[in-house]
């Protein structure tokens, strides 16, 4: 997750600044080829990291099945077709260039480009006073942090040297910067008017993701039937009151 230094080396201008390099990127679940934009620094042009709930827990998914590959490579944007994470491998050579002096950039991907896997985020409302953020987080071992075996579930010590889970036997833990490491969801926000922040394994993020979006279109769902309901109820308020007011002209003339 490394990020270039934001001033050229050489001629000390921005690295940020246009002509950008393009790098062709193949969807390791569609096959999809991607041309995509990235600056001399290391950073995609152009991605937007809000995303809604639903490609948010692709972008979940792909991150399991990265893990479980034991093939996390650094993720460079998202695919527009399946919404998979598009990701180069962290050896795989990366040459960028100053776009004012030209001097070339080159390196490992891990150490050349930011990498995008805990930039995308979505942003869940279920209620006035339930309002909650999803994203992908790192949970580092050096930290005694641990998120989780990212297919059972099972609890992964971050002092257990072995990157497998004890429980199903499945990846659990990959190399990031010389550093061990696995993904966890972080969710923060409101729950029920009051400060909410948890740190959980991929399929709990999931399904805690996928139960809160169904309970965010559950309550846009009734707030929409009270609205017609209300604009049916003064309908038939206007409509008795022109029926009466017809009798009393009749009845009065």
């Amino acid at each position: 997750m490394s990020l270039n230094a934001a001033r050229c080396t050489g001629c000390s201008q921005l690295l940020a600044d246009a002509p950008y390099t393009t790098v062709r990127v193949y969807c390791a679940f569609c096959r999809r080829e991607h041309a995509i934009s990235i600056s001399a620094d290391g950073q995609r042009v152009d991605f937007e990291a809000k995303f809604s709930p639903q490609r948010l827990g692709d972008w979940f998914r792909g991150a399991r099945a990265a893990t479980l590959a034991s093939d996390v490579g650094v993720a460079v944007g998202a695919c527009e077709k399946c919404a998979a994470p598009l990701v180069i491998p962290r050896a795989a050579e990366v040459a960028l260039a100053c776009p004012h002096c030209e001097l070339r950039i080159a390196g490992p991907a891990e150490k050349i480009l930011y990498d995008l896997w805990t930039e995308p985020y979505a942003s869940v409302e279920s209620g006035k006073d339930s309002q909650l953020e999803f994203k992908l987080a790192l949970a580092l071992a050096s930290h005694q942090q641990s998120a989780g075996c990212a297919h059972c579930t099972g609890a992964t010590p971050p002092h257990d040297e072995s990157v497998k889970c004890r429980f199903c036997g499945s990846t659990a833990w990959f190399q990031a910067n010389g550093e061990r490491a696995q993904f966890g969801v972080q969710i923060e926000g409101t729950a029920y008017g009051r400060p909410y922040e948890n740190f959980v394994n991929l399929t709990e993020g999931e399904s805690h993701l996928r139960g809160s979006s169904r309970l965010e279109a559950s309550v846009a769902s009734g707030n929409q039937t009270v609205k017609y309901v209300g604009i049916g109820c003064l309908g038939l308020f206007a409509f008795t009151l022109l029926i009466t007011l017809v009798t009393y002209l009749f009845i009065s003339h």
